[in-house]
């Protein structure tokens, strides 16, 4: 699990939630927890859920390690839930929006938005889970030539002389599906 963003840990609320979900876990839930989160937990007091195995923060590769020897994972990230997808990783996205809408077409990830925890209930989040884990999809998020086109989208830029901050005039995308459900019936 990951768990870092300041609308997971700094609302109490939507924290309690989180950690109420974890409290239904029937695995270990091994969280590698940021300094920030850590510093929450000790000034709040909170007494974390048996099945939560928190640590310090950990680098990429031993992230890497840990997802793919995974049953699944639990993430407030913009990319863990992408790259859960890429490795075929049930994945529950702990968010109210993602940059990444493409893990809930491929039925790769579960939404669970804190702030609504009468619509998100664990024992939905944990039906829908047990409904991907074991399956296998086709991820559409990319065909790994991404790094070729930024390096000339990059030169051209500065070519003509184009080179200023992400403008929304200039590389827009519609932000519409980021807000959707994650489909899976239950």
């Amino acid at each position: 699990m990951t768990c870092h963003r300041r609308e997971s840990v700094l609302i109490d609320t939507s924290f309690d939630t989180i950690l109420d979900f974890v409290a239904h876990a029937d695995l270990p839930v091994y969280f590698p927890a940021s300094y920030r989160t850590q510093k929450k937990i000790k000034e709040r007091k909170i007494k974390l859920p048996k099945q939560l195995i928190m640590v310090d923060p950990i680098g990429y590769e031993e992230l890497l390690i840990l997802l793919t020897h995974s049953k699944a994972v639990f993430t407030d990230s913009g990319t863990l839930n992408e790259e859960a997808s890429v490795l075929t990783i049930p994945c529950v996205n702990i968010r109210k929006s993602t940059e990444r809408p493409q893990v809930y077409d491929v039925r790769g990830a579960v939404k669970f938005d804190p702030d609504q925890s009468g619509k998100y209930t664990p024992e939905i989040i944990y039906k829908k889970l047990n409904k991907i884990i074991g399956t296998s999809w086709k991820h559409a998020l990319g065909d790994g030539k991404a790094s070729e086109r930024i390096a000339k989208d990059i030169i051209k830029r500065l070519r003509e002389n184009r080179l200023r901050g992400h403008l929304p005039e200039n590389s827009h995308l519609p932000i519409k599906r980021s807000f959707i459900e994650d489909g899976i019936k239950i």
